[in-house]
């Protein structure tokens, strides 16, 4: 991720998930939402959005267009995100940015 909070529309995203990663509130659901009736984790191990656009919406809010690929199929989606704040990333003395998706912050 490329973010200047000073020109938030010039960002770039590209973000990759594990399916293998994903957890649900039930063991079983988590195993039966990576087989290939569902996910298809074997087959599939990824799902990616690339961004196409950043449009901002006021000072901490925008919406985030972009492709999102699951299960071998693209498809166009908006991502409604609220800007958290940035730090200094602990693991490599970089800089990181909080961006949430739902509009909460996390907790401190």
């Amino acid at each position: 991720m490329q973010l200047d909070p000073a020109h938030p529309s010039a960002a770039r995203l590209t973000v990759s998930v594990p399916i293998g990663s994903l957890q649900a509130t039930r063991n079983r659901l988590t195993g039966e939402l990576k087989e290939a009736d569902w996910s298809d984790a074997d087959r599939y191990p990824d799902a990616t959005l690339t961004a196409t656009s950043v449009v901002p919406a006021g000072t901490d809010d925008a919406a985030i267009s972009g492709n999102l690929t699951l299960h071998g199929v693209t498809c166009p989606t908006v991502l409604q995100t609220h800007y958290v704040g940035a730090g200094v990333n602990p693991l490599n003395s970089g800089q990181y940015r909080e961006v949430r998706g739902d509009g909460h912050t996390p907790p401190q």
